[in-house]
């Protein structure tokens, strides 16, 4: 809890007054913590720029009211032993899919932030099991956001084909579990800007400065993602037994990416955004969490656990923004989309993540 409220109190603490008058028993020789934080803000917002590209408003506070789209898909995949998911004396080959795509959700929340930091808070609307959680930092010449999101989803798509004890089997059925799947993903992104002084990210995407011409710049990324699914419950026996017992899987995942990133500036008071880095996953591994399974009415008996390393693999971050900016209120709607893959041995999964959002917002 304290880690999660400490950016809170950070940007809430930016709003004291630092100076101190002189009948104050503290001495004004120096500026405390809070002015020195100030200090650095400014300093960040301010680096050196070509004011001809990029300009710093002139109000450092921006509040907005964020409405945002999104939906996480999941697939799983795996190769079934018949012989040792239904047991000796069974033959033959299955390949079974699951998608599990929760219907598009709808969230609001308030974001608040101080020149190069922010910090939002958004919860589902109709859905009180959904929650997101932004942190946002975007200085010269670095731009990054944390999110943290927390779903579940009981809607799943199923697909079995293969053959079995000699029939061939083709089924594919799209029903609702009894105990739905939980999902928890921690993302956080990182870029490095080498054209930041004529080309803001920040301009794009939170609205700390504001680009006057059009600018792009070659970027370098880093992409950090840990992502959790749960379904280890005895309604889910059919889905552990195809996923060889696998009841619930950790991934955690590190990417370096080479990409580029464009604004456009058809007219003043315009943005427009595209931003696009395919990405080289290096760290890549995962944890499962085994299962056996359990006689009718019974509870699933936990087998332990057991690491694994999937190797290198791709990834891919893209965005794509507009934003319409007057002195004091801007209006921004973007875009964005990550895909995540992942297997091990029989098994392999994906994971895709697209989000829109709309904000209003006021400087002051």
């Amino acid at each position: 809890m304290t880690t999660r409220l400490f950016p809170l109190l950070l940007l809430v603490s930016l709003i004291v007054p630092t100076n101190l008058s002189a009948t104050d028993s503290l001495s004004v020789d120096k500026p405390n913590v809070i002015g020195r934080l100030r200090q650095t803000a400014e300093c960040l917002a301010r680096k050196r720029v070509d004011t001809t590209y990029i300009a710093l408003p002139l109000h450092p506070w921006r509040v907005k009211v964020k409405t945002r789209v999104m939906q996480t898909t999941q697939r799983f995949k795996s190769h079934v032993d018949v012989a040792e998911a239904f047991g000796e004396g069974h033959t033959g080959e299955l390949l079974w899919e699951a998608r599990m795509r929760p219907p598009v959700t709808f969230s609001s929340g308030v974001w608040v932030g101080y020149r190069g930091l922010g910090l939002g808070f958004q919860r589902n609307m109709g859905n009180s099991k959904s929650t997101n959680l932004n942190l946002e930092i975007g200085t010269l010449p670095f731009s990054a956001t944390i999110h943290w999101l927390t779903d579940e989803t009981d809607r799943s798509d199923i697909r079995v084909t293969g053959w079995l004890d000699g029939t061939s089997i083709n089924r594919h059925e799209t029903s609702r579990l009894t105990s739905p799947v939980k999902t928890k993903a921690l993302v956080l992104d990182a870029y490095y800007f080498f054209n930041h002084r004529r080309f803001s990210h920040a301009a794009a995407y939170k609205q700390s400065l504001i680009q006057r011409r059009s600018s792009g710049s070659l970027m370098l990324g880093l992409l950090a993602y840990y992502t959790e699914a749960d379904y280890a419950s005895p309604e889910n026996a059919e889905m552990l037994r195809m996923m060889g017992g696998v009841g619930r899987l950790k991934v955690w995942q590190g990417s370096l990416g080479v990409g580029y990133s464009y604004n456009y500036v058809p007219s003043p008071g315009w943005l427009i955004n595209a931003h696009l880095m395919p990405m080289l996953t290096l760290v890549n591994s995962g944890k499962r969490h085994l299962y056996a399974l359990p006689a009718e009415g019974g509870e699933l008996e936990p087998l332990g656990t057991e690491h694994f390393n999937m190797g290198i693999d791709y990834n891919l971050d893209g965005r794509l923004s507009v934003t319409r900016s007057w002195q004091r209120f801007f209006v921004s709607l973007y875009g964005q989309l990550h895909h995540f893959y992942y297997r091990h041995r029989r098994t392999s999964g994906q994971t895709f993540d697209w989000q829109a959002n709309l904000s209003l917002g006021l400087r002051f």
